[in-house]
C-alpha cells in the first residue's frame, strides 16, 4: 500500500488553511508552519478585556467561494460558521447631515435613493446592470479560468468580449457616464477603493465591486470575520491536518529548480509539496534562493514594485452606543476628487476624508462575553 504524499504549506492565511482543506481531501499528509502565534494572517483579532475584535477585513461579500471549501470536503458550512444576510447593506451619510441606506431588497433602495436623489434611481440601476454583466464576462474568462498553462488560442478567441468590458477605462470615469449627483458617485467610487487602488486609475473591471454587492447581498459571520479562519482550522484539524504556530520557514529547499522541502526554525523538513502562501515579495526575498528567480524578477525590479495602499483603521473602544448606526456605515465627503486620490499621493492628507465606520457590538457580532 502506497503512502500518502506529504505536502507543507507556508503560512496560515485563509488562501494556506483553504489549501490545506483541499490537499487533505486530496490524501495529502498536510503540515501548515506559521511564523507567528496565531493564524489567520491578515484576517486576524484584536483581544481586550472580554472584547474580541477584527483585526482587518470586515466587508464580507460573494460567500460562494468561502463556503466552497466545506463543500469540496462533503461538509455543511452550517456546522462550522454561521452566516447572516444583511436587510441593509450600507448607511450612508454625508457632510450635509443627510443620510441614506442601501438595502438588499431592489425596491426599498429605489425608495430610498428617490427621496435623496430624485430621479437617479434609475441611472444607478443601469450602472448596477452594466457593471454586473461586465463582471459575468471577467467571471467567466478570468476568474475561472487557470494561468499555470495558458491557452493562447482560446485566450484570442475571446478578446472580442473582453473588449467590451472597456478594461482600460477608470472605475470613476464609468460612475460618471451613469450618475450625476455627486454623493452617489463618491459612494460606488469608494467601494471600487477596496482593492487599494485609486478609483480615478483602476481599470473600469473594478465596478464589479458595488454591482455584485448590490445584487447578491452582504453577509456577517456570526462572531466576526475571524470565526472563519476559526472555522476551517476546525475542518483541518478534523481531516488529520497538522498547524504548526511559531514555525518560522526561513527558506524554500531547491534541487534541480524544485522545491523539495522548507528550512523551518533551523530544520529541514522535506516534503512532496511545497505550497507558500506568504506575501509574493516578501516570499522572493527572503524565502526562495537568490538564484531560482535571477533570470526572471530582478531584485531591482523586486524593489520597484508598486503596492496597492494600505487602510489606516482606528479601533475605539467606546462606552457609549450609537444606535443609529448599522453594521456597515460610509461617511461621505463632496470633494469628491481630492479625497478619492488623497490616499495615493505623496504629501499630507487633506481634511476632509470618506470614513467607514463598523460598531463591533452589534446584534451579528459576539464577544467573550455573549454581549
Amino acid at each position: 500500500m502506497s503512502k500518502n504524499k506529504k505536502a507543507i504549506i507556508v503560512g496560515a492565511g485563509i488562501g494556506g488553511l483553504a489549501t490545506a482543506v483541499r490537499l487533505l481531501i486530496n490524501n495529502f499528509e498536510v503540515d501548515i508552519f506559521e511564523k507567528n502565534s496565531k493564524i489567520g494572517g491578515k484576517v486576524n483579532l484584536i483581544e481586550y478585556k472580554d472584547f474580541k475584535i477584527d483585526s482587518s477585513a470586515s466587508i464580507f461579500m460573494l460567500p460562494k467561494p468561502y463556503l466552497e471549501v466545506f463543500k469540496y470536503a462533503k461538509k455543511d458550512p452550517k456546522d462550522y460558521i454561521e452566516l447572516v444576510e444583511l436587510n441593509t447593506l450600507y448607511k450612508v451619510f454625508n457632510d450635509e447631515g443627510d443620510s441614506f441606506n442601501i438595502y438588499s431588497d431592489f425596491l426599498k433602495t429605489t425608495e430610498s435613493l428617490e427621496k435623496v436623489f430624485n430621479d437617479e434611481s434609475s441611472n444607478y440601476y443601469k450602472y448596477i446592470s452594466d457593471s454586473y454583466r461586465r463582471y459575468l464576462l471577467v467571471k467567466k474568462y478570468f476568474l475561472n479560468r487557470s494561468f499555470f498553462t495558458l491557452n493562447y488560442w482560446r485566450y484570442f478567441k475571446s478578446l472580442p468580449e473582453l473588449i467590451k468590458i472597456h478594461p482600460f477605462k477608470n472605475c470613476y470615469k464609468t460612475i460618471e457616464e451613469y450618475i450625476s449627483n455627486e454623493y452617489l458617485k463618491t459612494l460606488l467610487a469608494f467601494q471600487c477603493m477596496y482593492i487599494g487602488e485609486s478609483p480615478l486609475k483602476s481599470s473600469n473591471v473594478f465596478n464589479l465591486i458595488p454591482s455584485t454587492t448590490q445584487i447578491y447581498g452582504l453577509y456577517y459571520i456570526k462572531g466576526g470575520m475571524y470565526s472563519y479562519v476559526k472555522a476551517l482550522e476546525k475542518l483541518i484539524l478534523e481531516l488529520g491536518g497538522k498547524i504548526h504556530l511559531n514555525s518560522n520557514v526561513t527558506n524554500i529547499i531547491m534541487e534541480k529548480n524544485v522545491a523539495i522541502g522548507a528550512k523551518i526554525n533551523h530544520e529541514n523538513i522535506f516534503s512532496d509539496l511545497i505550497v507558500c502562501n506568504s506575501d509574493f515579495t516578501y516570499t522572493i526575498q527572503n524565502v526562495l534562493p537568490r538564484s531560482t528567480f535571477k533570470n526572471k524578477i530582478s531584485r531591482r525590479k523586486q524593489n520597484n514594485l508598486s503596492f496597492s495602499c494600505s487602510t489606516f483603521i482606528l479601533h475605539l473602544f467606546l462606552k457609549k452606543k450609537y444606535k443609529n448606526l448599522h453594521v456597515h456605515n460610509i461617511v461621505l465627503n463632496l470633494n469628491k476628487k481630492e479625497v478619492l486620490l488623497a490616499p495615493f499621493i505623496d504629501g499630507p492628507l487633506p481634511k476632509e476624508y470618506i470614513l467607514y465606520l463598523l460598531p463591533k457590538l452589534n446584534r451579528y457580532f459576539i464577544n467573550s462575553s455573549g454581549l
